[in-house]
């Protein structure tokens, strides 16, 4: 029997890179990886990590560079480029340029919000829309707050043992770690014929950041404190980090909000991952455990 042939879209991010590796340790697949420039420093390890991964140039804005990597495909992964003001039309690009290739089945990284009226939302909504009517079989992840947005806090947590937002501590979300993410995509593509045209929510536990905070204090062996300051410096101190454009800084804001107003998508738990990987995901606890080493000082 030949081998099940995957395509991975996008495979140089977190989830794009830990799905990677996750597929690559399974026996009988056939994984090409896509992304921009398959040779950047940035991919050593991966490409280290993954030795019979067939890394290929494959740019999203560029329609004709994805054949290539979708060539005999049976399974397409498309991670979302969350910070591209253009993903919805670069994830629509994959969709149709797979269908062109005759894939049988898209496994799309969508996110919690995606349903909700947010800047996110518009984002990947229409593409969710445009997979489902394409006629290919479909799988499309809904992930919660990642876990790693929390190594955003490194400096503060090392320096001064806090952690700054503009959330009312005692909101509560739902988080998710990126492995657990990618876990479940890897098992999905693995197996896809079992998860055709599913939606599924990938949330673990519902936390608070003042039970952030107590999670960090624990698995790190130190006090650590949320202190709540005005959106208005969140969103300075973020502009000052130069690593954004303002859209996605005004989004990430307004996920905030929804935190605090209650928005049952950013909160709700579900056990869908669970039944799907059969593990427990990983809680904010043992986290901060597994990576303690990047948070002290």
């Amino acid at each position: 029997m030949a081998p099940t042939s995957i395509a991975i879209v996008g495979c140089s991010g977190q989830v794009g890179s830990a799905t990677t590796r996750f597929l690559a340790s399974r026996p009988g697949i056939s994984i090409k990886a896509g992304t921009r420039n398959p040779n950047h420093d940035g991919l050593t390890k991966l490409r280290k990590d993954c030795p019979s991964v067939e890394f290929v140039a494959a740019d999203m804005n560029k329609p004709s560079s994805l054949e290539t990597v979708l060539r005999g495909a049976d399974a397409v992964a498309i991670i979302t480029p969350g910070q591209a003001a253009n993903a919805g039309e670069l994830c629509i690009n994959v969709i149709d340029k797979a269908k062109a290739a005759k894939a049988k089945f898209i496994l799309l990284i969508s996110g919690s919000i995606a349903e909700t009226d947010s800047a996110f939302g518009h984002l990947i909504l229409p593409v969710e829309k445009h997979l489902i009517a394409s006629g290919l079989k479909y799988c499309i992840l809904r992930p919660g707050f990642f876990l790693e947005n929390l190594f955003g806090h490194i400096e503060t947590i090392k320096g001064m043992g806090q952690v700054f937002g503009d959330n009312n501590p005692d909101s509560e979300f739902a988080v998710i770690a990126v492995d657990d993410i990618a876990t479940t995509a890897a098992e999905v593509l693995a197996n896809y014929q079992d998860h055709q045209n599913s939606i599924i929510n990938l949330t673990g536990e519902v936390t608070t950041y003042k039970k952030i905070a107590a999670d960090a204090s624990l698995a790190l062996g130190r006090k650590v404190e949320y202190v709540q300051v005005p959106t208005a410096a969140v969103k300075q101190a973020l502009v000052d980090l130069q690593m954004y454009e303002e859209w996605v800084i005004d989004a990430m804001l307004e996920y905030g909000k929804q935190i605090d107003l209650g928005e049952k998508s950013v909160k709700l738990p579900s056990a869908e991952m669970k039944a799907v990987i059969k593990t427990e995901p990983i809680t904010t606890k043992d986290w901060f455990a597994r990576v303690r080493a990047v948070f002290e000082s």
